[in-house]
């Protein structure tokens, strides 16, 4: 079995608000998540839209056969925090 991996970093959104895009597309065939994210209006679909584009194009250059390829792991983890301070 074959994997293939995308990974977007650095994305200015809390990752509670991708999660609750992600949680509905994982599990999916490719095709029918591309279709789930290109029609939800949240701006995490947006940016989960642009990785999962990108692993797709992976998944072609590995040659694989696109109707049997699934989303089995996407995942969004926390990042970097902003410090923002005010100086006395």
């Amino acid at each position: 079995m074959i994997t293939v991996r995308a990974v977007s970093r650095y994305l200015r959104i809390a990752p509670r608000k991708m999660r609750l895009v992600l949680d509905t597309v994982r599990g999916m065939p490719v095709h029918r998540a591309l279709q789930q994210l290109s029609l939800t209006p949240k701006r995490g679909s947006r940016l989960a839209l642009r990785v999962l584009k990108s692993a797709v194009a992976n998944a072609r250059s590995e040659k694989m056969n696109m109707e049997r390829v699934i989303v089995s792991d996407i995942r969004a983890d926390g990042g970097p925090v902003l410090k923002r301070i005010r100086p006395r």
